[in-house]
């Protein structure tokens, strides 16, 4: 079964230009690509701000939570960009016990 998710993502600036921020997400899709893996975003330029939509296989949530963030970490790491405070395992745990949110697949990180 193909499980899609919806995940929230805030960046740093780093002094370059909302064009640069817009490259960069575009590299991640190309490294998204790379792995094989269907992804697409949405991104508000002003904030440093954006929705992946991953879609991965899995057998249940708690499975597909983990493919998704673990393709978007190894996405953005390959565009160059740092996740050291990324959300662990227990956080992703705790999320997929909430329904409200497991059901539709949405899961923040900041």
């Amino acid at each position: 079964m193909i499980r899609t998710y919806d995940i929230d993502q805030r960046f740093a600036r780093n002094n370059s230009s909302t064009e640069a921020f817009d490259d960069f997400l575009d590299r991640v899709l190309d490294e998204f690509d790379a792995l094989d893996v269907e992804a697409d975003y949405l991104a508000d330029l002003s904030t440093l701000s954006a929705t992946w939509t991953v879609s991965v296989p899995a057998a249940d949530n708690m499975v597909g939570m983990v493919s998704a963030l673990t393709a978007l970490r190894t996405a953005l790491h390959a565009a160059q960009c740092a996740t050291a405070d990324w959300t662990t395992l227990d956080d992703i745990r705790a999320e997929a016990e909430r329904p409200s949110d497991a059901d539709n697949g949405h899961f923040a990180t900041a």
